[in-house]
């Protein structure tokens, strides 16, 4: 089974490629955010927490927050996800409301993505680290390089996850990866097949 690792964007045959869809949160928003980090379950999510649509000319399915990889879903995208990916994420609602000075939208209810599957899956033989050192940094992450071998054994036949010390990448699993492609979702790119050793 291959793992890819999905990412926010628009193919370039679309008239939005090139064109980010980030949503913004305000900062004290962003400060509860960072506990996203930790694979939980939230119970203290604000659900009237506002989000500001980045460009009301067009609408998407699927993007992350601004200067943060948390994922975001639409109502239908969310849908679809619950039924192929049961457990793998606590949908947090929010209101994306208008950015001043930019167009109007009407209000509607977007979901961020609490990724609660976390795995310790990365193969520290094949995978570098910046100067060797696979310390862990005060957030929790390792400065890893590109490309970040992944162990299959230690996957487990994971559908959604990020990965334990570098949390960046949702990495999606090939049958997972069909059924939202199936699903023609904007705002959806997968940017790579990540490369898995059969340890």
């Amino acid at each position: 089974m291959k793992y890819f690792h999905l990412w926010h964007g628009f193919p370039p045959e679309q008239p939005e490629w090139g064109r980010p869809w980030n949503v913004e949160f305000d900062p004290p928003d962003v400060e509860s955010m960072v506990k996203l980090r930790k694979g939980k379950e939230l119970n203290d999510w604000n659900p009237r927490t506002q989000g500001k649509c980045p460009d009301a000319s067009f609408s998407v399915d699927f993007t992350v927050a601004s200067g943060r990889s948390w994922p975001i879903f639409s109502p239908r995208m969310k849908r679809v996800m619950e039924s192929i990916c049961p457990g793998d994420i606590q949908y947090l609602p929010f209101c994306l409301v208008n950015d001043p000075g930019k167009p109007k939208i009407a209000n509607r209810t977007m979901y961020l993505g609490n990724v609660t599957t976390i795995v310790d899956c990365i193969d520290r033989v094949r995978t570098k680290v910046r100067n060797d050192d696979w310390t862990p940094r005060p957030n929790g992450t390792i400065q890893v390089r590109y490309p970040i071998w992944l162990k299959r054994s230690a996957m487990s036949g994971r559908r959604f996850f990020r990965v334990n010390g570098y949390f960046t990448p949702m990495i999606v699993r090939e049958d997972i990866k069909e059924q939202i492609e199936a699903g023609d979702f904007r705002g959806v790119v997968f940017v790579r097949e990540m490369p898995v050793s059969d340890d």
